[in-house]
Parts: C-alpha cells; structure tokens; sequence
C-alpha cells in the first residue's frame, strides 16, 4: 500500500493512542468486570488472575479479536495512502511538479466552491426558502405521527414536493438543478494540466502484484458460481466457500473477513463481513450502536428542514428510475437525509486524510459573508432575508455550525452510492452506518479535487497510464482517431463506482474487493478491463456515437473474469 514507515517512538505513540481508546469502549469494561468477578468468585492469587485474563483475551472470537478489528480499522483510517514522499516524487523534478500541481489543485477547488455557492444561491432565490429553518409543530406532529417504533419512515409527505423546482435550472446560464455534477467535475479535472510525474502511478505488473488474489489459478464468487460453470462444480464451491466464510464470521476478526472476501462473498454472508471488515465500534451491542446513531439522527430529521434536501429527494429518484432499485427509492432517501445531518462525517472524513475542498465547513452567517464579497448589496438574495425574517431564533442556533450539518455539499448522482447498499441491508439502520462508513472512506474519494492519492485525479490519471499500457492502440484510436478522450468515455464509471453501469450484483462483488484489498485502484481498473473487453467493437466504431453505443447495454458483463483476462490473459497488440 505503500504507508508511511513508523519509527519506534510513533509506534510508542499510536500504541498509547489506542490504548486509551480501547479503555474508553464499553467491550474494555465489559471484559474487566468479568475478570474482576471471576477473581472475587474463585479466590485466586495475581499469578492466577494474570493467566486467566491471559487466557481469557486469546480466546477464540473473543476480546482480542475486537482489539485487533479496532486498531486496524483505525490505523486504516490514519495511514491509509499517505504514502512516503521517496516513493511519490520519485525524482527531484517532480517536486516541482507537485509544488505547481498543488496550486492548480487549490486553484480548481476554490473555481468549483463559487460554482457550488452560487447555485445554492441561486436555489435559494428561485425557491424562496432559507437554507435552514425550523419543523414548526404540525410538521413535527406529522412526522411522528409516521413513525412506528423502528420502521422505516415515509419520507414522501415530509417535504415540499419537488414539482417546485424551476424547469429551467436557478442559474441563468444552466438548466441543472444540482450544485454540482460529473461535467462540472470534469471540466475542473481538465483544467488541472499534469504529465502524471508529480504522481507513482501503478503499471499493469503492479497491479498483478498487487491483486494477485484475483488470479484465475484461485476461486472466485462471480467466475466458479456462475451458470456457465459445470452444475457440480458449481455448488460443490459455494458450500466450501460458505462454509468456510461461516468460519471467518465466527472468528470476528477483521483480517480474517478481508482475506477472505478478496475471493468475494455469497450474498447471504455480505452483511455479516462487510461489518467486520468496515465497522470499528468496540462496544458490546452493535445493534445498541445502530439505534443510538440511527435515533439521534431521526431527531435531528425530525427539527430541521434543511434547504438541500430538496436536492436530495430528487437525486433519489435515480432510483426510480433504475429497473434494478426502484423499490429502494424512499429507502435511498432516507438514508441520505440522515446523511446530511451526521457530523461524525466531518471528524472521519479528515482522519482519513481526505481533502476538505468538498466539505464546506460554512455556517449560515459564513456563506453570507462569502456572498457579500461577491454581489452588490443590492442584489443580496432572498435567502438571507428568509433567514433573518422568520427563522431568527433557529439562525441563533446554527451560527458557527457545518452547512449542511455533515459539512458536505451533495454532488448529483449522491444516491447511487447509496442504492446497491439497499440490496445489502433490510434494516434503514443497519444500511445507514454501512453507508456513511463507506462514504467516509471511498465514496468521498471519487468526488473530490485532491492530489492525495486514490482520489479522483489520480484514479482518473491511473486509469489513462494503465490503458496505454493495455492497449496504445485503442487509446490512440479513441483519442485521436475519433477525437473522444478515453476519460470521457468512463468518467461516470470511476466517480460512481460503476452503479448504474454493472448489474448491482456485479457492483457488489466489484465493492467486496474494494474493501478487501482497501483500494479504490480496482475502479479505474475494472474500467481499462471493461474498454478494453469491447476492443473488436471499438477499433470498428467510425465515430464517437458508435463508441458509447458499445456501451450501451453492459449489465451482462462480469467484472471479475474482465479484471483476470486484462490482469493475467491478456494479449498484446502491435502498435
């Protein structure tokens, strides 16, 4: 992965670090108390008691297990991809390099936050609605009215319905209703002028070293399952590969499950193993956890009216629109209005290093401020007049606060991150913290400006070097030929993870290695083995049209045995 080597004081350091976080989870005191009430109950001497908690911590599933998932969550979430700066300017021109690609990076980020603030100004204008008010108590009255104990609430009547939106966008010189969206990003990404130098870009051999689990010599969920595999053969490895991730849940160690769904996990065991793998919470009920977390964020639902969920509730309708998620779509909205209100993002997000240029961390009197600078006060919008008019007291309350309240402003398209979980979890609760986990370390990655690595420009950067390397001759084909870049091609691809593009199940076996192996590298990679899949299509398309026609109807395709066939079988192309 290439972390940043620790020295034997840092190590001192993050030892004492998780040490005091694990004595603050309530598993910590579980595990003594019972400690202490078997010395109390048995009389035994210190030498005996140090023997049984000894015993007690290794054994099987037990409290070692959750210490070793918590440090290494953790740890995950500290060093992941801070990489040493001997392996990312690996020559002293690319410290120059870097020094200027900082600056178009900051350069991009402030010309993509005035493009966000004036839409959402804009939005505010047309819409005559504040960016934050206040339930008054019919609405609160409604809205627990709609409640049942632990059901899934009804989102639809909670809002105002979305037929308000302007038909032609609130910028003048745009129909979109979003803040921002993929070609917003993407003509920002443009702009960002770099030779790839100022960044350790993987190769084909890396990725074999890297991915060597996914080679065809072992057996995967999504190759030896599937129905062109003999009938016997077939369920012969299902049973051994449910059986023995069975064995891995009853382990409760997180490596344990990381292993093993390199290999991919049968949709029956995901939830389970996608917890173990994701979830850090050292406590004695994760289900306790869920409804905590779950609850809190229904309160705040139920209090605030946030101007961006109008945003939120049209997004959702992606899911209508989508044969394989309609039935989620107020599930997927749902989730996304607790989303917009959880401030633990913000704290996760920067612990896992990721750049803050799309959490906007503005309060109410912040973004007015930001306005002011740029428009005559004349021409001040009517939000601010909205919120100084009728939500006075609840202005009070927001002051020096996140807007929204997880500091992150909605990219269009939000909900498809959010969809394919839906097929995972049942309960709201449960598919929430999978979420914002999830978010918090990777989908937050593939929709911001950064020059961290596995962030969208290196992922869209890896995706070219590792296309040329495939295949020059499509590449050249594509981009000069056609005059179609390559990248424009599978944008939407990368940034979203390949939802909406793959079948959801494909989606979540593509998803179960991305955990797995902790790297978004597998998104730029299954769109290089996807491009060149449909090289014969392609090297025949006369135009730009006939291209994306190629991709037209790919759900059938699978995404591992593409990655094996690039990675491992593949073939090469005279230039």
């Amino acid at each position: 992965m290439g972390l940043v080597k620790q020295s034997p004081s840092e190590l001192e350091t993050l030892s004492q670090i998780y040490a005091t976080r694990i004595q603050a989870t309530s598993s910590f005191w579980i595990e003594k108390k019972r400690l202490m009430d078997s010395l109390v109950k048995n009389a035994v001497t210190p030498q005996e008691l140090e023997i049984l908690a000894t015993k007690s911590f290794n054994e099987y599933a037990g409290f070692r297990a959750s210490v070793e998932n918590y440090t290494t969550i953790w740890h995950q979430r500290r060093t992941a991809r801070r990489v040493d700066s001997s392996v990312q300017l690996p020559n002293s021109a690319s410290a120059n390099n870097m020094r200027t690609l900082e600056d178009q990076v900051q350069a991009a980020r402030i010309e993509l936050d005035r493009l966000i603030k004036r839409r959402l100004n804009s939005m505010s204008t047309e819409l005559n609605l504040p960016l934050t008010r206040e339930r008054t108590p019919l609405e609160k009255a409604a809205y627990e009215k709609q409640h049942d104990g632990e059901s899934s609430m009804n989102v639809s009547d909670m809002f105002t319905q979305t037929d308000c939106f302007p038909s032609k966008g609130w910028n003048q010189n745009t129909s979109k209703t979003c803040l921002y969206d993929d070609e917003d990003l993407l003509k920002i990404l443009k702009s960002i002028k770099s030779d790839g130098s100022a960044f350790c870009n993987s190769s084909l051999e890396d990725m074999q070293s890297k991915f060597h689990e996914l080679h065809p010599k072992f057996k995967h969920v999504g190759v030896d399952d599937i129905a062109e595999a003999a009938s016997s053969r077939k369920e012969s490895f299902l049973s051994s590969h449910i059986e023995i991730g069975q064995i891995a849940i009853a382990s409760q160690s997180c490596l344990v499950a990381q292993q093993y769904a390199k290999h991919g996990i049968p949709p029956n065991l995901r939830p389970q193993l996608w917890n173990l793998m994701i979830q850090c919470n050292a406590s004695e009920s994760y289900s306790l956890h869920v409804s905590r977390v779950y609850k809190g964020l229904r309160n705040k639902l139920l209090h605030y009216d946030l101007l961006v969920d109008k945003l939120i509730q049209l997004d959702s309708k992606h899911s209508a629109n989508d044969n394989s998620y309609f039935v989620f779509e107020d599930m997927v909205c749902q989730i996304l209005l607790l989303w917009t209100r959880d401030e633990w993002l913000s704290t996760a997000i920067a612990t896992n290093t990721v750049p803050s240029q799309n959490r906007v961390f503005k309060s109410v009197d912040s973004l007015q401020n930001d306005y002011k600078l740029e428009q005559s006060a004349h021409s001040m919008p009517k939000i601010f007049d909205c919120i100084h008019e009728s939500c006075i007291a609840a202005k009070r309350k927001f002051q020096n606060v996140d807007y929204p309240q997880n500091g992150i402003y909605p990219i269009s398209g939000i909900s498809l991150y959010a969809m394919p979980i839906c097929f995972v979890y049942a309960d709201p609760g449960h598919a929430y913290l999978t979420f914002r986990e999830l978010y918090a370390r990777y989908f937050s990655r593939l929709h911001c400006i950064s020059s961290k690595p596995e962030t969208l420009l290196h992922l869209c950067l890896t995706f070219e070097v590792l296309m040329k390397q495939a295949d020059a001759v499509v590449f050249y084909h594509l981009s000069s030929s056609l005059q179609l870049s390559p990248l424009n091609l599978v944008f939407k691809w990368i940034l979203y993870g390949f939802v909406g593009i793959l079948d959801c199940e494909q989606v979540l076996l593509l998803w179960d290695r991305v955990i797995a192996f902790d790297s978004l590298e597998l998104i730029p990679l299954t769109a290089v083995a996807l491009v060149y899949h449909r090289r014969k299509q392609i090297m025949e398309a006369q135009t730009a049209d006939q291209v994306y026609a190629c991709f037209s109807e790919i759900s059938t395709i699978k995404c591992v045995p593409i990655i094996q066939q690039l990675l491992f079988l593949r073939k090469s192309f005279a230039s």
